[in-house]
């Protein structure tokens, strides 16, 4: 899979967290806690992360493929030779 394919999963992924997130927030400011939603949300989130976490584990190994470094500045330099810094750093 390339590179700019995992970040683009990366960020609908992170993005569907922020949504679950904002419906927690949203449950628990209520004033009224509904276990059974709570509990759904929390099943969902980690469900994402454990997602998250097999894209993320992808994309490092997509870029030790390509012969970049480990860390932050051969990821850095992988997405901007695959003319995909944009997501990048949307994703960080």
């Amino acid at each position: 899979m390339s590179l700019r394919r995992l970040l683009e999963q990366q960020q609908s992924r992170l993005g569907a967290l922020n949504r679950l997130l904002e419906n927690e927030q949203a449950q628990l400011i209520s004033g009224t806690i509904d276990g059974p939603q709570l509990e759904n949300i929390a099943q969902k989130k980690s469900q994402l992360l454990s997602s998250l976490e097999d894209t993320e584990s992808n994309r490092v190994r997509v870029q030790l493929r390509l012969g970049y470094a480990m860390g932050g500045d051969g990821a850095r330099q992988a997405a901007k030779d695959a003319d995909c810094l944009d997501q990048w750093q949307a994703t960080l």
